[in-house]
């Protein structure tokens, strides 16, 4: 975890409990839980201390439906690799 250590304290937000990590070298603490999800994130840069809570946490719960539709309209084609690679070389 990009050089992550435990602190070895705990804390709880949104309810849930989480473990504290550091990352040295980058001034950032954060609490995960123990299925990985970041409730807490503190870095200090020089003289800015910047700190992100979770202030709700819902579980099985993916947004709203409209999140989710689809609309085949809005669908173009993909690119032709070949055509790229042919325009890229000046050609047209």
């Amino acid at each position: 975890t990009m050089g992550a250590s435990p602190t070895g304290r705990t804390a709880t937000y949104a309810g849930h409990s989480c473990d504290e990590w550091i990352i040295a070298n980058l001034g950032t603490t954060f609490c995960i839980t123990r299925s990985g999800i970041t409730l807490q994130t503190t870095t200090k840069m020089a003289a800015v201390t910047s700190t992100r809570i979770a202030t709700e946490v819902k579980l099985g719960y993916g947004g709203p439906a409209e999140a989710y539709e689809y609309d085949a309209s809005k669908v173009q084609a993909a690119p032709n690799l070949q055509d790229i690679l042919k325009k890229a070389r000046g050609g047209n």
